[in-house]
């Protein structure tokens, strides 16, 4: 009962944070992915997860990209010191996670980490595409 509530908690919040602002195309496939009857199983939406993490770590790594071609010497050197400490930062919020649902007793929790990861990753290109759009605005 547990497992299907966690699950059910997971899924509002994905839907309440597309509720927030427009989906980006990951999130809408992701949605997509989830509603689709063969991938009702937790290993189904885990495969789900698995591939919308590897589509914003695939936009995060371009919009770096996109970024750092853009910016003079000084804030390239700043930006690229900034994503050190926020992939230190992702690595321990990682660990963070896994101690806390790691040892937990049902198969939602890979779900609930995989999305913590993910959100971690999405803000992450979101802050960055944020620079960029302001930095054309200059």
């Amino acid at each position: 009962m547990k497992t299907i509530l966690s699950t059910f908690a997971l899924l509002l919040s994905i839907l309440s944070y597309s509720q927030e602002k427009p989906l980006h195309k990951i999130d809408v496939e992701l949605k997509i992915c989830l509603a689709q009857d063969e991938n009702k199983s937790t290993a189904k939406m885990a495969q789900c997860f698995d591939t919308a993490l590897a589509e914003w770590d695939l936009e995060l790594n371009a919009t770096y990209k996109i970024l750092q071609s853009k910016l003079n010497n000084e804030a390239k050197k700043k930006l690229t010191e900034a994503q050190r400490q926020w992939i230190k930062f992702k690595e321990k919020e990682i660990e963070l996670i896994g101690a806390t649902y790691g040892k937990a007793k049902g198969t939602s929790y890979r779900i609930i980490t995989i999305d913590k990861v993910l959100s971690i990753t999405r803000a992450r290109t979101e802050e960055l595409r944020a620079l960029l759009v302001d930095l054309q605005k200059m």
